[in-house]
Order: structure tokens, then C-alpha cells, then sequence
């Protein structure tokens, strides 16, 4: 569902539970990460999970922008001491 004012990326045409690894489901994070890396909103995505979008029930999870958990959680606490 394209127009010529939107840009859908490839996260929506793809099963959405690739997005939500298992723990331990490096090779299904990393293909989600490789897709992630071509997707013309990636820098949005993250921008979005780094506002709490990525957060359930308290805990950081999925792969948003082509990060880990992880990674967000090292770019919020980058992010806070800078602020400081």
C-alpha cells in the first residue's frame, strides 16, 4: 500500500515476528538488522524506539532502526550524558 506521498519500508512487508528474535536468535536478528540497513526510514525507526516505542511491560525488545536492545540502551545512556 504505496502512494506517491508515502514510503513504505521493507519492516512492512516482512513477517512481523522477525522484528522480535527469540533470545538467542542471533541469525533471525541479524537478518532483521540486514534489512533494516537498506530501509529508507531507518534513522525514523530509531529516532521512534528511542522515544519508548521498543519498550514492553518496562523492557526494551525487537529490533528497531537495525539496533539490538542493547545497542538502544547504549545510545540512551550516550545520549543522557551528553545532555548532562
Amino acid at each position: 500500500m504505496t502512494s506517491t506521498n508515502t514510503i513504505e519500508p521493507p519492516a512492512a512487508v516482512v513477517q512481523e515476528n522477525l522484528w522480535y528474535p527469540e533470545l538467542g536468535g542471533h541469525a533471525q536478528a541479524a537478518l532483521a538488522r540486514r534489512i533494516c540497513r537498506a530501509c529508507p526510514v531507518r534513522a525514523e525507526c530509531l529516532d521512534y524506539a528511542l522515544a519508548g516505542a521498543d519498550t514492553w511491560n518496562g523492557f526494551a525488545t525487537g529490533i528497531w532502526g537495525g539496533t539490538t536492545p542493547r545497542e538502544r540502551a547504549r545510545i540512551r545512556r550516550a545520549r543522557k550524558a551528553a545532555a548532562a
